[in-house]
């Protein structure tokens, strides 16, 4: 028996959403506004600008993390983090996938997920310091990464950049549909689910129904076995190695080549046949079932470990039918879900939430350079590039703290979309279709996901790590929906249904923040940014530059010299003096350029000169003029020469390294040489060996066919004695 939910999405069967009241689960994340004197209603909050109601702010300028609960002592690892079900090896999925990659890839290119599909031919490994360095600085209030140069986190974006996955298309709504829902159809007379849903639902039931235990659930295993009957090809990896210092040669995973595909096969034609699919279908039903299995193994894995769930047909044989379906965002509140839960577990290395941590290795390897890219050249989506098994590097503990929550080598531009001029996002629903998607994914909204009885709600606030999109000035433009054609400013009367969204963005390549306050917008950037005391603790300090170490004798030696002429040319500029200064005039200093340090004496000038006697002015103060107009003269001639030989001594330094680099790369390569030499003579002694073997091969088979020839004469002269013995028989006998 399976549970039928009402639908948020179709036709007559849809339920009513239920009204909104303040209830104490929705009171963090909505508020209560006036549309008019006598109506109020209760609206979503778009983001965490303020504190919920039952904190006091000063709680709230501390975001709680799961390195804070460690601290505290509330939480601890109790060995080491490994999720219990991620994506790994399945027996015939890989065969499988690429026999649909290539028999559906212009239905999958239309439903813009054949990038996706194609991911899920791939492992993913990961270094489990780093996951929990990760966890550890994961904030669950604003979904962010708390680091030490600001705060970072997944975006729509990523996901769609990093997987492929669509951020346009129909609501996510996975339920299992009820039999008026499967039969139910619309004014124009088309159906509200695709009929290859119902031969979904009959292959589950036969399954079930052959299972001797009679159990609840079908596995995957048994799943892709029904359908896919395809050679196997691939298997099991060996057992993962956490420790290695370079990546391993082979990724025990599929090369990525689509080969063509082949035509029905008996065993499919006959699969086909027996659940009645007509020959119309046949390649809708394949492909949903197919998309069923991706859904519940690689995008929406769930708590039913290695289980098909039948709440997964109802999406699968509509995006089998050609209907888009939004995948970003659902799978993105999995993610903040599955995150929020290790990062608040006492125990976070027990958590038995099963989610898309694969994605998440991914936008580490892109975002912190933790993964080594692989050797062979795919063209599926950027994740491909960090597949495979070995494919992260290994990290200490410390290490690994050092580089999530320093964030040293963090690479902020990795997904930006790029363009050669700043340009324009409009959102009148006329916009390209990437601009569209990269329009969302700066929005602040909540993510959902509904997979049967169980919801999910999570904030999405991209405007707290803004510096991932890079937009410097953002301008937002609201207008009526009654009159686009007016410009209004979202005044304090105007009520929240009389405004659409911002529709107008201009950008560029810069990190910003957009901030809106009643139809007025202003920016800035978020290394900068110190208006909050919930951002002081991202204040990003100021190094000290660090001096140069060399190592060889000789460029100590041209260092030192030219160290002490830069030591006399600051004493000669130091020594310089402006003049004499008058008794009423107060001294005051002057910070050079460079940070030299370096003092001049000037004399104010007067309080007040009038018009008349201006000629006189400058007749008395003209040799004091010229003067100073020789020191200042002298001064930056010292200066250059100073400079010169700074730039001198740098040059040398720089040369002195290049030289040593290239000694150590030329070192290398006569070692690489030397190895390649050996290797290519023991690869002449492995082949002057096999034409040995050929040689004693061709003899062998020469004194085979002499042997047999032999063997031949033999049986011939043993026929004509074994002729005569029985004719002196018979001469006996007769006798």
């Amino acid at each position: 028996m399976l549970a039928v939910y009402a639908p948020l999405i179709g036709g007559r069967n849809v339920s009513p959403w239920p009204r909104l009241t303040n209830s104490s689960p929705l009171s963090e994340w909505c508020q209560e506004t006036s549309l008019s004197k006598n109506v109020k209603a209760w609206i979503l909050r778009a983001n965490h600008h303020e504190p919920p109601r039952h904190q006091p702010s000063d709680d709230f300028a501390h975001l709680c993390t799961l390195g804070r609960s460690i601290i505290e002592g509330d939480a601890k690892w109790d060995g080491d983090l490994r999720f219990i079900r991620e994506f790994c090896y399945t027996k015939g999925y890989w065969e499988w996938t690429q026999d649909v990659l290539s028999r559906c890839g212009d239905r999958l290119r239309h439903l813009k997920i054949y990038d996706a599909v194609y991911a899920s031919l791939f492992t993913y490994d990961h270094n489990s310091d780093i996951v929990k360095a990760f966890c550890e600085a994961w904030c669950p209030l604003t979904n962010t990464l708390l680091t030490s140069v600001g705060e970072m986190s997944i975006s729509l974006w990523d996901l769609h950049e990093l997987v492929g996955l669509p951020m346009t298309g129909c609501l996510y709504d996975e339920v299992v549909p009820s039999a008026l829902e499967l039969t139910g159809v619309d004014e124009k007379r088309e159906r509200f689910i695709p009929r290859s849903c119902k031969y979904l639902l009959y292959a589950y039931y036969l399954l079930q129904s052959a299972d001797d235990n009679r159990c609840s659930h079908v596995s995957i295993d048994k799943w892709v076995k029904f359908w896919s009957k395809k050679t196997t090809k691939y298997h099991p990896p060996p057992p993962r190695k956490e420790e290695k210092t370079v990546r391993p040669k082979l990724t025990h995973n599929p090369l990525g080549d689509i080969a063509t595909h082949e035509r029905w096969s008996t065993a499919e034609d006959a699969l086909f046949a027996k659940l009645c699919i007509e020959r119309s279908l046949k390649e809708e039903v394949y492909l949903a079932v197919y998309l069923a299995c991706w859904l519940c193994l690689f995008v929406l894995p769930g708590n039913d470990v290695n289980s098909i769930r039948p709440s997964t047909y109802k999406m699968a044989s509509l995006m089998a039918n050609g209907r888009r379906v939004n995948l970003a965002i659902p799978v993105l509140a999995s993610i903040y879900e599955g995150l929020n839960i290790v990062a608040t577990s006492p125990k976070p290395a027990s958590t038995s939430h099963y989610f898309p941590i694969h994605f998440v290795y991914a936008w580490l390897a892109c975002y912190f350079k933790t993964h080594y890219s692989v050797w062979q050249e795919l063209r599926g989506p950027n994740m491909t590039r960090f597949s495979g098994e070995g494919g992260a590097k290994y990290y200490q503990p410390r290490e690994a703290r050092k580089r999530i929550h320093k964030a040293e080598f963090v690479s902020w531009a990795c997904n930006m979309l790029v363009k050669a001029e700043p340009f324009k996002f409009v959102d009148d629903g006329r916009a390209e279709k990437l601009d569209h998607s990269y329009f969302v994914a700066i929005r602040s909204s909540y993510l959902t996901l509904r997979q049967c009885g169980r919801f999910i709600v999570e904030p999405y606030s991209p405007h707290r790590f803004g510096r991932q999109f890079g937009p410097k000035s953002i301008k937002i433009t609201l207008k009526r929906k009654k009159d686009e054609d007016k410009q209004v400013d979202g005044g304090e009367n105007d009520p929240p249904h009389a405004l659409i969204p911002p529709i107008v963005i201009e950008c560029d390549s810069q990190a910003a923040v957009v901030e809106v306050s009643k139809g007025k917008c202003s920016s800035h950037n978020v290394a900068d940014s110190d208006s909050s005391n919930k951002d002081r603790h991202w204040k990003r300090q100021r190094k000290e530059a660090m001096p140069l170490k060399a190592t060889e004798t000789n460029e100590n030696a041209s260092r030192s010299s030219l160290a002490n002429f830069v030591a006399e040319l600051e004493d000669e500029v130091q020594s310089i003096d402006v003049g004499e200064e008058s008794e009423t005039s107060h001294s005051s200093t002057m910070t050079p350029p460079l940070g030299m340090g370096l003092k001049r004496k000037q004399s104010s000038p007067p309080a007040a000169v009038s018009i008349l006697k201006g000629e006189r002015f400058l007749f008395n103060y003209q040799k004091e003029f010229v003067q100073s107009g020789g020191i200042v003269n002298m001064f930056f001639a010292k200066f250059v020469l100073m400079n010169e030989a700074r730039s001198l001594s740098s040059e040398k330094l720089s040369q002195s390294l290049h030289e040593k680099q290239l000694k150590e790369v030329k070192a290398r390569l006569q070692d690489v040489q030397a190895k390649a030499s050996e290797e290519a003579s023991e690869i002449q002694s492995v082949m002057d060996e096999l034409e040995h073997v050929e040689e004693d091969i061709a003899v062998l088979k020469g004194q085979r066919t002499n042997l047999r020839a032999t063997l031949k004469e033999k049986k011939q002269l043993n026929h004509d004695t074994q002729a005569k013995v029985h004719e002196v028989e018979k001469d006996l006998c007769s006798t």
